[in-house]
């Protein structure tokens, strides 16, 4: 009964929410004093977003008690799980995770108006209503994580997906949703540029930036956690295969990333903010299209139900419409008058066009699927050969962006081409024509990278830009080594059998099983040795009999060089397939991942606080 009356407690919460959203948006248009509506806003807001945070809370008890008479507990969970999963196991379920992230979003928009009232700045609410009190409705009728099994409850729980069942999962999501619900902030302030006199412009601006910051690290952080659970979990030795969920946030990362090149320039271009800002939401909302409408099938995704995504694309047919009617009122008018970096605007162009190219990549199997009923998949050579021309494009312009620092680009290519010389000579076997374009972009890589040295050491003004900028550009260096210098092998092995891969000779060790807390695992050792070494790694195959599905568990080496990677799969023959990867720098890739994510972050919290100590000292 105490079970019932939670989850009866959860439903009021955002059933009470919806309500403040729905009286707000339509007694706002009534009321004359923008400084009252804003107050009420921000009111509304905060509320709306203690109530959903309830309604999470009383959804994670469910989970934790074991409450299988919920729907979204019972195909979720399982007396077995590990509590570590239980407590974050919201994430996991499609409605759990849509509470989650209207909560989020519910929380920034309070942020924003409270922002904007200590600023005297006008924040267009129209916006920030209506789309909180869609998610809203969705959460309620379409993804209502307290609709109850009757008349009787289940005894247990489906489980978890043994998929999401990784030390990634407790992080990953949470990180993307923190970076996705921040993004209608910035979208909302630049819509709130005509509602306020020329002098708050640059208020504004500064508080877009802030917000795109926050957004990018988060993001930032999220992707690079995600391909840090495909690469442990997936087993095919990679950690990005452009699924269209991967996109997903890619793009609108790209969006954020030209956003805050946008708000960089010293005059300001209202209308190309304009149009960066709602690309880079309506990519966003784009990317909630793909994963919840269930046009395709993904562990990433989060509905099997075509219906339900018709709210998600009218959302987006609206964000549009608003948009376009918006831009009447701001065809070309800057902010201020001053210099214009070219750098800046060239790398603000190309990474909008990379954009563009993964989202019609992203879209165009899906809308052709629709129409012709025929499967059509995008892969990643379209997107690699696609997007090749524009990241030289985008190295070339950080490498000319200090230019004026006599003879540093001479230095700075000469010595890229003499690390690339030397790399190439350490890590392949021999010089190839077609290894020509490889060595042309880690060239290119390496002597922008020292040219970010060489500008931070003459010109400290720009710090973090100097260390982001130095951060991608190591980023570049290690997926481009990772890329061409990896080495797989792939074979089939029996037990008391050695076999030789390249230089390497490949043998099992003695199977052993182990009990889980909701799985058996049957470890089966693989001994790797060569001439300089012995490397025994230990791969799993578990056996998760509440969801009767089997899983293959990597077993990763971390070396300083890279990661000896292994996953194995058992065959009908009772022989095992065995593959062997080397990953040259690939812890790398988390490392430079996270500590970017950081500087994104760190960022938006010191323009905050700067911008505080003024308006207090003011």
């Amino acid at each position: 009964m105490i079970l019932i009356i939670l989850s009866e407690l959860g439903r009021l919460s955002l059933i009470a929410a919806t309500s403040l959203l729905l009286s707000h948006s339509v007694t706002r248009q009534r009321i004359p004093s923008k400084a009252i509506t804003n107050g009420i806003a921000m009111g509304t807001y905060k509320h709306a977003s203690m109530l959903c945070f309830a309604a999470l809370s009383i959804l994670t008890l469910g989970f934790l008690l074991n409450d299988y008479g919920l729907r979204t507990v019972w195909l979720n969970s399982h007396t077995e799980l590990p509590m570590m999963f239980k407590m974050t196991n919201v994430l996991g379920s499609p409605q759990g995770s849509w509470l989650l992230w209207t909560t989020l979003t519910t929380s920034a928009a309070y942020h924003a108006m409270r922002q904007a009232k200590r600023d005297d700045v006008n924040l267009d609410g129209t916006i920030l209503t209506i789309t909180l009190l869609i998610f809203c409705l969705y959460g309620l009728f379409l993804a209502n994580p307290f609709i109850r099994l009757l008349p009787i409850a289940p005894d247990n729980g489906v489980d978890l997906n043994p998929l999401l069942q990784d030390p990634a999962f407790l992080i990953h999501p949470p990180c993307l949703y923190l970076g996705t619900s921040a993004l209608l902030i910035p979208y909302t302030l630049v819509m709130s540029l005509r509602m306020n006199h020329a002098s708050k412009h640059e208020t504004i601006v500064l508080r877009i930036k802030q917000w795109s910051l926050w957004s990018w690290g988060w993001l930032t952080l999220g992707i690079t956690l995600g391909s840090w659970w495909a690469y442990r979990e997936l087993g095919w030795g990679g950690w990005w295969f452009w699924d269209p969920v991967e996109n997903a946030a890619l793009m609108p990362w790209l969006a954020v990333t030209a956003l805050i090149h946008a708000c960089m320039h010293r005059s300001v271009n209202i209308y190309w903010l304009s149009i960066t800002a709602s690309l880079t939401y309506i990519t966003n909302l784009l990317g909630i299209l793909i994963t919840r409408s269930g046009i395709l099938v993904s562990v990433h995704s989060f509905a099997i139900d075509t219906h339900k995504g018709l709210l998600h694309l009218l959302l987006i047919i609206w964000i549009i419409g608003y948009t376009f009617w918006h831009q009447r009122h701001i065809w070309t008018t800057n902010t201020t008058k001053g210099h214009t970096n070219h750098g800046l605007i060239r790398q603000h162009h190309i990474l909008l066009t990379m954009t563009v190219v993964i989202a019609v990549g992203t879209v165009y199997p899906l809308i052709a699927q629709s129409l012709t009923q025929s499967k059509m998949v995008v892969g990643s050579g379209y997107y690699e050969q696609v997007l090749m021309p524009f990241n030289f494009l985008l190295i070339w312009s950080l490498h000319r962006q200090h230019r004026q620092i006599r003879y540093s680009q001479s230095f700075a290519f000469a010595t890229g081409l003499i690390t690339t010389f030397c790399i190439h000579n350490i890590a392949a076997a021999s010089w190839q024509v077609s290894q020509i374009p490889h060595l042309a972009v880690l060239t290119l890589l390496f002597g922008s990278f020292y040219m970010q040295i060489i500008s931070y050491i003459v010109n400290r003004k720009q710090k973090t830009m100097h260390i982001a900028h130095g951060l991608l550009l190591l980023l570049g260096i290690a997926i481009s080594c990772n890329m061409h210098y990896e080495k797989i092998g792939i074979n089939d092995v029996s037990k008391d059998q050695e076999i030789k891969i390249g230089p390497l000779r490949v043998s099992l060790g003695s199977t052993s099983v182990q009990q889980g807390p909701n799985y058996v695992a049957e470890i089966i050792p693989v001994v790797i040795r060569s001439k300089e070494r012995t490397i025994t790694t230990q791969p799993e195959i578990r056996y998760y009999a509440h969801r009767a599905m089997i899983k293959s568990v990597t077993a990763i080496k971390s070396l300083w060089i890279g990661d000896v990677y292994t996953s194995i799969m058992k065959n009908q023959d009772t022989s095992i397939t065995a593959r062997i990867y080397f990953k040259p720098l690939q812890w790398l890739f988390w490392i430079l991942g996270c500590a970017l994510g950081i500087v994104g972050l760190s960022s938006a919290l010191r323009i905050n606080t700067q911008h505080d100590q003024r308006i207090d000292t003011t």
